[in-house]
């Protein structure tokens, strides 16, 4: 039967969350807050009822109450809180229950050689991605990087990982295989030639999983195209040896090179002397050919009458008097001849 006509106090509440951003399927918990400073010294201990609405049409009473969220996306939570006097207060909050990412590797597949270079292309409803992990499935790892790159020592076919990690603690992993093409393998064949002739160039190269679609041919060591032929016949404008390098390519934009030494060899210039004799004396004929580099390894004699021989500087008795035409011809330890 009493009168309160100087009711002067203000209620004030609060309540935090064990979490902000939660997974889709994880617990969500709700927590009230004993602020003990009410104005007026107003307590917990007179709070009479908690009313709880979790966003999702869920009610509930419980001081500190939890729940599982049957639906990502934002909720609204509030509370209203009412003393022994009939006094409320109201909180509110949000709070986001994450849909879990949907991890997914952006990639494309390289030749052997190439970088291969990642990309994250994780969906994602709401926060954004904090942590990667990466498993190249060749051995190595990486990781803290959205978009890494890789180099694969050996062509073929790769499973990589990639490991995601948001901002509310939701994870997601995939797994997707990737491919190192093999390059084709360039290969030639050389003809070494005399000063003055072409050198032949046989391409002898295989593809490995495309076709051959370009050979592209430098033969004078100057880093530019020369030919773009399968084959070629090439002359020198003096002997000497060359770098010749042949580059393929196939339909998958794998490429490959090779180089090797062509030879061109000087040739020889033959020359002899043979001083006149008398009947049925012996005649010596000598031999004076020259070569620039390199050594004659062979002699052909023909003294004109029939007879022939080949050592260097032969001697041959005519069985008649008179004038007789003599041919020398030499060959080079290159294969090069000249008479």
């Amino acid at each position: 039967n009493s009168l309160y006509w100087d009711f002067n106090y203000e209620l004030f509440i609060e309540f935090d969350m064990e979490a902000e951003d939660v997974c889709f399927g994880d617990t969500s918990k709700f927590i009230f807050i004993d602020t003990g400073s009410c104005y007026n010294a107003n307590s917990f201990s007179n709070l009479d009822t908690f009313y709880w609405d979790l966003g999702d049409s869920t009610i509930t009473n419980d001081t500190n109450p939890w729940h599982i969220y049957t639906d990502p996306g934002i909720y609204t939570v509030m509370l209203i809180a009412t003393d022994i006097n009939g006094c409320t207060d109201t909180a509110m909050r949000e709070i986001f229950i994450h849909g879990e990412p949907i991890a997914e590797i952006g990639y494309a597949n390289v030749c052997k050689g190439d970088t291969m270079l990642f990309g994250d292309s994780t969906s994602l409803p709401y926060g954004n991605i904090t942590f990667w992990a990466w498993d190249f499935g060749d051995g190595n790892t990486a990781s803290g990087a959205p978009n890494p790159q890789h180099l694969y020592n050996q062509s073929g076919t790769y499973d990589v990982k990639l490991y995601v990690v948001d901002n509310a603690g939701c994870l997601d992993s995939v797994i997707t295989p990737v491919e190192v093409y093999p390059n084709p393998i360039p290969s030639f064949t050389i003809d070494d030639a005399c000063d003055g002739q072409d050198v032949h160039l046989e391409n002898a190269s295989l593809q490995a999983l495309a076709s051959i679609i370009s050979y592209e041919w430098d033969v004078e060591s100057n880093g530019s195209v020369d030919y773009i032929s399968t084959n070629v016949d090439h002359e020198y404008s003096t002997f000497g040896t060359y770098a010749v390098k042949l580059k393929v390519s196939d339909s998958l934009g794998c490429r490959d090179s090779l180089v090797q030494l062509a030879i061109v060899h000087p040739m020889p210039n033959a020359d002899f002397d043979a001083p006149p004799v008398c009947y049925n004396d012996v005649m010596t004929f000598n031999d004076s050919s020259e070569i620039a580099t390199g050594n004659i390894t062979n002699w052909a004699w023909d003294f004109g009458d029939g007879f022939t021989s080949t050592s260097a500087n032969p001697t041959h008795l005519y069985l008649s008097p008179g004038q007789h035409q003599v041919k020398l011809k030499v060959t080079s330890d290159g294969g090069c001849q000249d008479s």
